[in-house]
């Protein structure tokens, strides 16, 4: 079964089972359809090397990978937070957030300028830049995805892109924001997932 059918089929209740915590809405793919490029540029899948297509990236949920990791309680409470804006941010640790993206339990959005995500990714996250004065930026998938389902932004790391991000969601009353918590960085110098311009093929594992 796919990944996107097992949410769909698991839905809120046994997801928040599986990862101590509520997920997604269980609903497949969209509120309403984006255009086909939305948040996508043609960097998305550029040397993904092993990893699988993904047929729905504007989703973005990373596409499924062979192996599941152990079920263990994640606790989201017990997260650090930061004030942005006068809006609380929970920093999620950065296994925490790839022990989502292995679930398929989470939706990422890079909040960094387009050179930085075309150069490297966290594989399957949509371009959804902090700086909304981008005028390549004119579409926003995260404007078409349910506002119940838990999304990851992340930043340069010291840039604080990815927490200014999750704040403006919050703030927009999305439910369920967070922000790794030391950015991209940290998920690439771990050996997590990557696609993008500037990326060794393989290095892009899952």
């Amino acid at each position: 079964m796919d990944r996107r059918d097992y949410l769909a089929a698991l839905g809120v209740a046994g997801l928040a089972g599986l990862a101590g915590c509520s997920a997604l809405s269980g609903r497949d793919g969209l509120s309403d359809d984006p255009p086909a490029d939305c948040g996508v540029p043609e960097s998305f899948a550029a040397n993904r090397g092993a990893l699988p297509a993904d047929e729905t990236p504007a989703d973005g949920i990373p596409p499924a990978v062979d192996g599941d990791p152990p079920s263990h309680e994640v606790g989201p409470d017990v997260f650090p937070t930061a004030t942005v804006d006068g809006v609380d941010v929970r920093l999620a640790p950065v296994e925490v957030a790839h022990y989502w993206w292995r679930r398929g339990a989470a939706r990422f959005a890079d909040a960094r300028g387009r050179d930085a995500y075309d150069g490297a990714h966290v594989y399957g996250a949509v371009w959804s830049p902090a700086d909304t004065t981008d005028a390549s930026a004119a579409c926003d998938p995260i404007d078409y995805w349910p506002d119940g389902d838990r999304i990851v932004c992340y930043g340069g790391g010291t840039d604080g892109h990815g927490r200014q991000r999750a704040a403006a969601l919050a703030a927009a009353d999305y439910d369920e924001v967070y922000a790794i918590r030391d950015g991209f960085p940290t998920w690439r110098r771990a050996g997590h997932p990557v696609a993008g311009r500037d990326v060794d093929p393989a290095d892009a594992t899952g």
